[in-house]
């Protein structure tokens, strides 16, 4: 979705059909793993409305509500806004037409929303009734959301439609490279062929480039202890599809003495995600260094 939103192509067909009016892009990514704004209608709404109103100034006295004005005069204050008050802001803004701008919001991980599903889905059908406005949204295929955009097949697509041939390349030279593939597909009582236990993988996917990876690890794992196919086709039948499912079962996986050493690399990895600088191999040495001692900085020589 990030690539969708920052690709030349995008802002170019989009201010093709903005023509003479301004153009307007916002986005939002839901992470369910993240702080509560980052996985809330609440975090959503605001912003949504900041980068939009970030990009049309003129649009901030027609869409907000005069309480945000009067506010505005005390010195000092800050303004608590109310979850139907930014709603109210985002309608005011789709049923404006003296803006002379069009909009397009880029939403991800719909399924990473903690609240009611139906309930978001609404509110963006409800956008879209403006023709002014444009959303693409992105989801894992449940119900509720093939039921609110999935009725066009003209303006979804599956992820796993698109990187079925590379991930079918990709898991079948994983396998088929192991010195002991041949030997286990042969010895498989149920007869199960190579192709078979690649074909459910790619169904298994949906998609998820990075799931795919993290199990063709683990089935070389498998055929490197000599495991039969049917073998394979347990572990891979034990392996859950959710991505975060995945990850506490390899965390829950690794012995317990490794635990807190672990956790302590993990902490460090989370706080260069979140500052955006990249681990210097320095730091995870002079981390290991602290682990053995933690006196380590004062005990070492000038």
């Amino acid at each position: 979705m990030k690539h969708i939103t920052r690709t030349k192509g995008t802002k170019a067909a989009l201010s093709m059909w903005a023509g003479q009016e301004r153009l307007a892009i916002a986005s939002y990514y839901f992470w369910s793993a993240g702080a509560t704004l980052q996985k809330s209608l609440y975090g959503l709404l605001c912003s949504l409305l900041h980068d939009i109103l970030d990009q049309v100034l003129d649009a901030i006295q027609k869409v907000c509500s005069q309480d945000f004005f009067r506010q505005r005069g005390y010195p000092h204050s800050v303004m608590k806004w109310s979850l139907s008050g930014l709603q109210k802001c985002l309608h005011n803004l789709s049923i404006e037409t003296k803006l002379r701008t069009r909009f397009s919001l880029f939403i991800d991980g719909l399924d990473k929303y903690q609240g009611d599903h139906p309930e978001i889905c609404k509110i963006l059908e409800d956008l879209c009734k403006s023709p002014d406005i444009k959303i693409c949204t992105s989801s894992r295929p449940w119900n509720v959301f093939e039921n609110s955009f999935g009725n066009n097949d003209r303006l979804k697509f599956y992820m796993q439609c698109c990187t079925q041939d590379d991930i079918m390349g990709y898991a079948t030279d994983r396998l088929h490279g192991h010195p002991r593939w041949s030997e286990s597909c042969l010895g498989s009582p149920t007869g199960a062929g190579d192709a078979t236990l690649v074909d459910e993988i790619i169904n298994r996917a949906q998609g998820v480039f990075l799931w795919v990876f993290l199990v063709a690890h683990q089935l070389r794992e498998g055929l490197t202890n000599d495991v039969t196919a049917d073998d394979l086709w347990k572990r891979l039948e034990s392996i859950p599809t959710d991505l975060e499912l995945f990850f506490k079962q390899i965390l829950e996986s690794v012995d317990h003495f490794y635990h807190e050493k672990m956790a302590q690399t993990l902490l460090v990895a989370v706080q260069h995600v979140a500052t955006g600088i990249p681990i210097l191999i320095g730091i995870l040495a002079f981390h290991d260094m602290e682990s053995g001692n933690p006196n380590y900085a004062l005990d070492q020589r000038v």
